[in-house]
């Protein structure tokens, strides 16, 4: 990690991954890379109906990185997975979001995705 200069930090939002995360992403920044950013993986608004999480910011402020992507939950993904075929190929929630992840980082200014449940 001392080599890179940018880092990702992926977690779930669940508080064992969050802790994680943000010990991960104190690890980072010790090591001198500046540039960290959070991908929160396999959200659903159910995990703060449920009251596992307050919200969105619950889980970037305990991970202290700044977020870059959100990733739905999404049940075909598993499926495209166990195929052997790549998210990229399949026009689902996750799949969606992991492109816009990439242009994100390639700088564009895009909205996170929406959760209409």
């Amino acid at each position: 990690a001392e080599a890179a200069q940018n880092a990702l930090v992926v977690s779930t939002p669940d508080p064992i991954a969050i802790r994680n995360a943000g010990l991960i992403g104190r690890k980072l920044t010790a090591l001198g890379i500046k540039d960290c950013r959070l991908i929160i993986n396999k959200y659903s608004p159910q995990v703060v109906k449920l009251g596992i999480v307050s919200d969105l910011d619950y889980v970037i402020d305990n991970t202290g990185v700044q977020l870059i992507g959100l990733v739905p939950a999404d049940s075909t993904l598993s499926v495209t997975a166990a195929q052997g075929e790549a998210a990229a190929n399949r026009e689902s929630e996750a799949a969606l979001a992991f492109a816009r992840i990439v242009r994100r980082l390639g700088g564009e200014d895009l909205p996170l995705v929406s959760f209409t449940n």
